[in-house]
């Protein structure tokens, strides 16, 4: 019997063998299995967002990617263990216990005796999780109760739950994301950079990350921008702020293009709404330990970095100092002054030029970041969706690079794949500066 095939419906089977064999056989310790299962997803990615080939219309390929994160709805996280913390803390808020209160260390066992999932959740723990207090701002902490009140006793209840909350966030994504192109009189078609990208769905829906939720609220508050509704943009923005706290850095630029009566609105509501979200851990004293938590996270760890590897590992060969809690601080400055200078001396008050200064805003704080894991891009590829700027997506394609410390029992770093990776975003970054004409369509990547 002849089977005859149609070459179209070869990426599609490609990405659903893919997901499955990420979402549920692959280990992030086997990483020749991972990098070969992604390196085909995101190449048929290319094959189905490339409109010369049309392979299905653009509806259609929002709804194979809608399909292709329900594809990882039963899976465990197979590339990240944060969601044992997310679990913990949801846990902890169910039993009267505060998350921003107490280590786990110091309530595990006898505090937490009553928590039927404490036994199986602290150990699952990693020791940066035991040591330390939650870093996830109370409007996460929302979601990781509602997972806990539906599911008290089941983690795999409680991973669905949490997963059916980022697959909501990233539909909103979506269907705004269409209609802020449509303001802005760009193709619709560069929400499928955003909505088929392999990193976005494997790290989000796959690995429970909450900037699904962020990069909602981040998105709406666009759309709002775009249609001067700014009050209501500036309550989007202050929400998507109290989920991930990278969205502070974007709200400057949603502000140039008010007058100063508007931009004054903007302020107070937005940073009202931040505030307000962020009132439990203000009322509850405990402030002190979730912004140092923060800050160490920010400051003093390692992973996936490009100038402070390079600052770091060379002190470290010529003096065999480990400054890296001087350089940290440093770079975060440095950041801010690059930023500062961005939103002073660009032409922000048009949307496409406000646009591609967050881009480029989000773009130096990760560059000059300490720690940049591979879901941390996920809101540079949403911002390149609204502009003609397509390194993000090379970048959401290299930073799989990064997971092969994970192949090691130490978790050590190869630098010469780190320094590959970031040789290959700046390359291409440099090539769109200066080289590529500026009314090239961004949604030909091949």
């Amino acid at each position: 019997m002849k089977i005859n095939i149609h070459w179209r419906y070869i990426p599609v089977l490609v990405s659903l063998s893919g997901y499955i064999g990420i979402g549920y056989f692959t280990p992030r310790e086997n990483y020749l299995l991972l990098f070969s299962l992604y390196f085909l997803l995101f190449t048929s990615f290319l094959v189905l967002i490339n409109q010369r080939l049309k392979p299905f219309s653009i509806k259609t390929l929002i709804g194979l990617a809608l399909f292709f994160r329900l594809i990882l709805l039963f899976c465990y996280p197979a590339l990240s263990d944060d969601y044992y913390r997310f679990i913990w803390d949801g846990q902890l808020i169910s039993h009267g216990l505060n998350p921003f209160g107490y280590l786990p260390d110091d309530i595990y066992p006898v505090q937490t005796s009553g928590i039927p999932l404490a036994d199986t959740l602290f150990s699952h723990l990693n020791a940066l999780q035991k040591g330390n207090y939650t870093c996830y701002p109370p409007f996460n902490q929302l979601f990781f109760f509602l997972a806990a009140f539906l599911y008290p006793e089941d983690i795999p209840g409680n991973v669905l739950a949490l997963r059916l909350f980022i697959l909501l966030a990233e539909t909103g994504t979506i269907i705004y994301g269409v209609k802020t192109l449509n303001l802005l009189g760009r193709n619709e078609s560069n929400i499928l950079l955003y909505a088929l990208n392999p990193l976005i769905i494997i790290e989000l829906t796959g690995n429970l990350h909450f900037e699904a939720v962020m990069i909602f609220f981040l998105v709406l508050g666009l759309y709002l921008w775009v249609k001067n509704k700014y009050s209501l943009a500036a309550l989007a923005a202050g929400m998507s702020a109290s989920v991930k706290l990278i969205t502070l850095l974007t709200i400057p630029f949603f502000m140039k293009k008010y007058s100063l009566k508007d931009q004054i609105i903007f302020v107070i509501v937005s940073i009202t709404s931040f505030i307000v979200l962020l009132c439990p851990v203000f009322l509850s004293n405990h402030q002190a330990s979730f912004f140092s938590t923060v800050a160490l996270y920010s400051h003093n760890f390692q992973f996936n970095s490009s100038i402070l590897s390079l600052l770091r590992q060379g002190v470290l060969q010529i003096s065999g100092l480990d400054l890296l809690f001087v350089f940290g601080p440093l770079l975060t400055i440095l950041s801010l002054l690059f930023i500062s200078a961005i939103f002073f001396f660009r032409e922000n008050k048009q949307p496409i030029i406000a646009l591609e200064s967050i881009l480029f805003a989000l773009s130096i704080y990760y560059f000059l970041a300490t720690t940049v894991h591979p879901w941390y891009l996920s809101t540079l590829v949403i911002m390149s969706v609204f502009t003609r700027f397509m390194y993000p997506v090379v970048w959401s394609l290299v930073v799989i690079l990064s997971y092969y410390s994970y192949s090691n029992p130490d978790f050590a770093e190869n630098y010469f794949l780190i320094f590959v990776e970031y040789a290959t975003v700046c390359l291409f970054f440099l090539y769109e500066v200066y080289l590529k004409k500026k009314g090239q369509k961004i949604i030909h990547p091949v």
